[in-house]
């Protein structure tokens, strides 16, 4: 007995240094290792908050969301200026509902078809844009800026057209469709018919070839506008759409190389940073935070990247001579505050460098997704709920629906209003053109050979300047409380349909 209690006592005893050991081993390591992490995050952790947000912002430049696309091209791009480089993810973001812009956007369309006859009664008409007939109006009767004029238009589809007399229109036209979107029912005949159509690439289409694609595209009606030529010989030129909220610009989406193999997009600031590098967004409908910032899944944006309306983005661009940025701003500037609320202000610019407003839209992609974003400079967070933020800086009873103030309605929009679509295209082609401002950019001024922010591509598997521009010493015509046109001199005169509301 006594021999066993000796055994068992040191048993206990080579057990218990045993575990002495594995515990001070234990021990050591864990503190090792509690010592490496420690050092590991104090290179992180124990910055002050500037450093970590540089940190965040060094890492996040390298961290293009995009899919090189380059191949898909077989060199034909190679020397093209800018060139298409990737297709962006289009990642699920996170932002409150409050600044969700695509949502903000898809709300105020609901609100526009329910309360369609009463918004100009409220002093609201950027609804009244979407048509492209008195968006022109708009343009040249109370905006007084350059805008493609108005030759012809007809509501009789397809027979309508042939009563257009092009004998006149050398330097060609284009045929549009007021009732779409995007690039549909849009024929870009620079040399006029039997001549090269520039959007499809048509080597030669004929009068009875439009007619025909009219005919398929079941639309309400058409007009015939004015040729912008392009800086090179019948060249499309390129587009500036400015997303502008009563006179606060807060992304310009450029479209260069239309009608080429090559076109491609890139969405800038005013300063020409870019704001695309972080792909496209499309909205969760929940708000969910990651620390400072909201969340934004770019795994499944890596997962679904695609074009955006057909374009890749583009590598790096160069930014256009001041003088040319000053203009495209002040224009926007001063057309959003007539309208007050939001809306994307669509450009050209000539082979004069003048500025001419295209279009107006009001429901930008349909409120499906957008593309920009941008690094707060206090949080380092990707934040791709701006825009929506800046919806959201027109606050105040419906401000916030409508995304700005309403304004006093001008009389020709309201007389506009009235007009059928007869009336509609004579008032418009007797809208004459008396710009109130006048480029001071050279004809010859070139982009400024410096590049602006460039986007890399990632690997396959995942405020400016002054305005330059003046008014011109010749007359501008004031909006008056009576427009240039009475109502006995358009015919057929009836209360319009509620505004068409299209995704463009």
């Amino acid at each position: 007995t006594k021999l066993n209690i000796i055994l068992i006592q040191n048993l206990f005893i080579s057990n218990m240094r045993i575990a002495l050991t594995i515990a001070t081993l234990i021990v050591f390591c864990g503190a090792s290792a509690q010592q490496d992490v420690s050092q590991f995050a104090g290179k992180f952790e124990h910055k002050e908050p500037q450093q970590q947000n540089m940190v965040r912002r060094r890492r996040l430049e390298l961290e293009t969301k995009c899919v090189d696309n380059t191949a898909s091209y077989g060199g034909v791009c190679a020397s093209t200026d800018p060139s298409p480089l990737c297709t962006p993810f289009r990642s699920p973001d996170f932002c409150p509902l409050e600044k969700s812009f695509p949502l903000l956007i898809k709300n105020r369309s609901l609100a526009v078809i329910a309360n369609s006859q009463s918004l100009l009664d409220d002093g609201r008409f950027f609804q009244e844009l979407e048509n492209k007939i008195k968006g022109y109006i708009f343009s040249a009767r109370v905006a007084n800026v350059r805008a493609p004029k108005i030759y012809f238009c007809t509501s009789d589809i397809p027979n309508g057209l042939s009563l257009f007399d092009d004998s006149e229109f050398a330097t060609g036209f284009v045929i549009r469709a007021t009732d779409k979107h995007s690039s549909d029912g849009i024929y870009v005949l620079p040399n006029g018919f039997n001549g090269p159509e520039l959007l499809t690439g048509i080597t030669s289409m004929s009068r009875v070839d439009v007619m025909a694609a009219l005919s398929d595209l079941d639309t309400r009606e058409i007009i015939i506008e004015e040729f912008i030529e392009g800086q090179g010989t019948g060249e499309l030129p390129t587009e500036y759409k400015v997303h502008v909220f009563n006179g606060e610009i807060g992304s310009i989406n450029v479209v260069y190389n239309r009608g080429s193999t090559c076109a491609c997009w890139a969405e800038v600031d005013t300063a020409w940073n870019r704001l695309d590098k972080y792909g496209c967004f499309t909205p969760s409908g929940s708000e969910v935070e990651e620390g400072q910032c909201y969340a934004i899944d770019y795994a499944t944006g890596a997962r679904k990247n695609y074009p955006m309306k057909g374009l890749d983005l583009c590598g790096p661009i160069n930014k256009p001579d001041d003088c040319l940025i000053n203009d495209i701003v002040a224009v926007a500037k001063d057309v959003s505050k007539t309208i007050g609320a939001y809306v994307r202000i669509d450009m050209f610019v000539s082979k004069e460098n003048e500025v001419v407003v295209q279009e107006y839209s009001t429901n930008h992609m349909g409120g499906s997704r957008h593309c920009s974003a941008r690094v707060n400079e206090v949080t380092g967070c990707v934040d791709s709920c701006f825009l929506g933020e800046m919806w959201q800086s027109t606050v105040g009873g419906t401000n916030a629906l409508f995304g700005g103030p309403p304004t006093d309605v001008p009389a020709e929009i309201r007389f506009a209003s009235e007009l059928n679509e007869t009336g509609l295209c004579e008032y418009a082609m007797n809208s004459n053109q008396i710009p109130k401002y006048v480029t001071t950019c050279s004809p010859s001024s070139s982009p400024s050979q410096s590049p602006s922010e460039t986007v890399s591509a990632a690997p396959s598997a995942a405020a400016s300047a002054a305005p330059s521009i003046k008014a011109s010493d010749a007359p501008s015509v004031a909006t008056s409380a009576t427009p240039s046109i009475k109502a006995s001199d358009a015919p057929s005169i009836k209360a319009s349909d509620a505004p068409s509301i299209k995704a463009s």
